[in-house]
């Protein structure tokens, strides 16, 4: 009886708790309902054109990253942001700092368009001579041993990372406030969020289709193409600036929403999908998904630490 007893209570008190700190906020805004529209729009498109293979597929990972991230909410304290009035300075200099952002956004979106030969190649004044150079450092610095592609880890991590940090932090911004910081419980989120990837891998090893040096060589190689630069750009930089500025729930909603569309293009032609409706409806459903997880994770732990761990064992699933 008394086992019985405090089954109960604790089912209660686990469903008032869910109750009270997930699904109450999450129905009462705005910016949750404008995310849920977008999405089901999206998937709606992608079943009228036949492809519910697809819906069906993105509302299981829906589901279980929304069942992670309520983990997450619940072994987190919530970010407590003290309400300050933005001064007129400082409202500017993050809108300026946004500009930035956004410029490096579609400035990669733009290149990776011409990288996946979705648009025409033809080189940017000024740009693409950057990006040459540090590519050929990559070439110099790592091998293709160590480095899946040394000339692409290079020059991704200087679009995402190193080009525009200094132009943030010349516009005041500072490194805690992008992310650079310890965190709050980033172990223990990233021990939850990596438990089936550390498990897929593992279980790779073990069977001998993945070697310790080629799991190396994935971790790494995610770590600088995309895993921390693109959590740098996206999560520490353009969340915090437009959570600043409109408030957590919407810079987690256009965050994720911008870092859908930002993988347009390795999207295109992924399961056989072709055309700028059809391609921007699969990454609303897939990529936009990990956007809204991402930002949560990046959200509650206060950190890059454990949204690049987490973004850097999921994509190493994939090779």
């Amino acid at each position: 009886m008394r086992i019985q007893y405090w089954l109960n209570e604790g089912a209660r008190q686990g469903t008032a708790w869910l109750k009270r700190e997930v699904l109450k906020p999450v129905f009462a805004s705005p910016a949750a309902w404008c995310f849920a529209t977008i999405w089901a729009v999206a998937a709606v498109y992608l079943v009228a054109i036949g492809r519910g293979d697809v819906v069906s597929s993105s509302l299981l990972l829906l589901a279980v990253l929304m069942f992670l991230c309520v983990i997450t909410v619940g072994i987190t304290k919530k970010n407590h942001e003290p309400k300050v009035k933005l001064s007129r300075t400082r409202r500017t200099l993050l809108i300026l700092q946004i500009a930035v952002i956004a410029f490096f956004i579609c400035i990669a979106l733009y290149t990776s368009l011409m990288f996946h030969g979705v648009v025409e190649r033809h080189p940017i004044p000024i740009w693409s001579p950057i990006i040459r150079a540090f590519s050929r450092l990559g070439e110099q610095v790592f091998s293709n041993d160590i480095v899946v592609n040394p000339s692409l880890a290079m020059g991704n991590l200087a679009k995402y990372f190193l080009l525009p940090l200094p132009l943030l932090l010349l516009l005041g911004a500072r490194f805690r406030e992008l992310g650079f910081c310890r965190g709050h419980r980033t172990l223990s989120v990233v021990a939850l969020w990596c438990l089936i990837p550390a498990g897929v891998l593992a279980y790779l090893l073990a069977f001998g289709r993945l070697s310790c040096m080629g799991l190396i060589r994935r971790l790494l190689s995610h770590l600088l193409i995309n895993g921390f630069g693109e959590e740098f750009l996206v999560r520490g930089a353009f969340q915090t600036r437009l959570r600043a500025l409109l408030g957590t729930p919407w810079a987690i909603v256009i965050q994720a929403l911008a870092f859908g569309i930002w993988h347009f293009a390795a999207n295109f032609g992924s399961l056989g999908i072709t055309g700028v409706a059809p391609v921007t409806a699969f990454c609303i459903v897939r990529s936009a998904t990990f956007g809204l997880a991402y930002g949560i994770i990046f959200q509650r732990t206060r950190s890059l630490l454990a949204c690049s761990a987490i973004h850097v064992a999921t994509n190493s699933l994939a090779g």
